[in-house]
């Protein structure tokens, strides 16, 4: 018994088979007659590469030619049909043309449609390097200010408690890095400080405005 190969499971089976009974999928039975004009290029056999321009007619003709549904020389004369009516504007699917000469059944095309739909959705799509070659993608880092490479080592809770405490002698500003301020805050309470509490009064309202305003060291780094 004549056998053949099932399109979608690659088994063999009966010529005359209508359902593959491996996989269960509906196949065409035979191949179709071939015409006399394409004789010299019998049916599954090339004759020359693909006229094909568009990748899907192309996948299109090579699962037809697998199927012995039709030759390559047939294919070609398909296409060389497309080509003609692409350039007056009246382009079709090359399937169109098997069909419209007699080639491919309606049922046959819509096999072949199914198995191109399955390879297309089984090939990944093609990229401009192969995935070991591909570019790395440099990651710019986030811009940071001017003088701050990162954080503060300075905690902002440290900061406000020696203000609260010692903000008169400006400790907090010498811990910040704000060391002109701090002497300025140190030689007021110092020179002021007998006069009425004058010195200490002034620097007091100093030291609460800053540990409410600063917010970052002298580098312009924030506080921790």
């Amino acid at each position: 018994m004549v056998k053949r190969r099932c399109p979608f499971c690659g088994e063999q089976i009966d010529e005359s088979a209508t359902t593959c009974p491996f996989c269960g999928e509906a196949v065409l039975a035979g191949p179709p007659s071939v015409p006399s004009f394409s004789a010299h290029a019998p049916v599954g056999h090339t004759a020359g590469p693909l006229l094909a321009r568009d990748p899907k007619d192309k996948l299109f003709c090579e699962i037809a030619i697998d199927l012995g549904f039709i030759a390559q020389a047939q294919a070609n004369h398909a296409l060389e049909q497309q080509r003609v009516d692409e350039a007056i504007g009246q382009r079709k699917p090359v399937g169109a043309y098997l069909h419209g000469m007699n080639l491919l059944s309606r049922e046959q095309i819509a096999q072949i449609l199914k198995m191109q739909d399955r390879v297309e959705k089984a090939v990944p799509a093609p990229t401009a390097h192969p995935p070991h070659l591909q570019p790395r993608q440099q990651v710019a880092p986030s811009p940071s200010p001017a003088g701050s490479p990162g954080a503060s080592s300075t905690s902002r809770v440290v900061y406000i408690l020696l203000g609260v405490f010692l903000g008169c002698l400006g400790v907090h500003n010498f811990v910040a890095g704000y060391t002109g301020r701090g002497i300025a805050q140190l030689l007021i309470t110092l020179l002021l400080g007998w006069v009425y509490f004058l010195g200490i009064i002034v620097t007091g309202i100093w030291v609460i405005v800053e540990i409410i305003v600063i917010t970052q060291d002298a580098q312009g780094r924030p506080f921790t």
